[in-house]
């Protein structure tokens, strides 16, 4: 469950851990190439725009360990709008069609919105039919 608008999606079983209550963040986050992450028994890859909650001081925190992880940032580009906007939508060239997807492995269309605006810190609902009323 998305927690800036309560969507809640669909993932696999084995992509889940319990994990402690970290010091959240929510625009922190994967802001560069895919970071691959080693949590010991598994690589584990960090899309695109992913959100990093549990991540403090060049790591991430998991289960009393701390895995270096770069290309991570809340820190947004100083570039006019338009820049900004392609700077955001590069990743994404060439990503394949997914129905709710929303990284550059797979993205639909609402995806790809939520995503540009999540990057530059306005944070839009899931779908098409509840962004178009947003805004003015």
């Amino acid at each position: 469950k998305f927690d800036h608008d309560g969507y809640e999606g669909w993932v696999d079983n084995k992509q889940l851990a319990t994990c402690p209550t970290p010091n959240y963040d929510p625009d922190l986050r994967v802001i560069g190439p895919d970071s691959l992450v080693d949590l010991g028994d598994r690589p584990v890859m960090l899309p695109y725009g992913a959100v990093l909650p549990f991540y403090e001081e060049g790591a991430i925190l998991w289960q009393d360990r701390r895995i270096p992880v770069q290309a991570v940032t809340n820190q947004r580009p100083d570039l006019e709008r338009a820049d900004l906007i392609e700077f955001y939508l590069h990743p994404f060239l060439g990503a394949p069609y997914l129905w709710g997807g929303r990284t550059p492995w797979g993205v639909d269309c609402s995806g790809l919105t939520q995503m540009l605006f999540i990057l530059m810190g306005i944070y839009l609902p899931r779908d098409a039919d509840q962004q178009v009323l947003e805004g003015e």
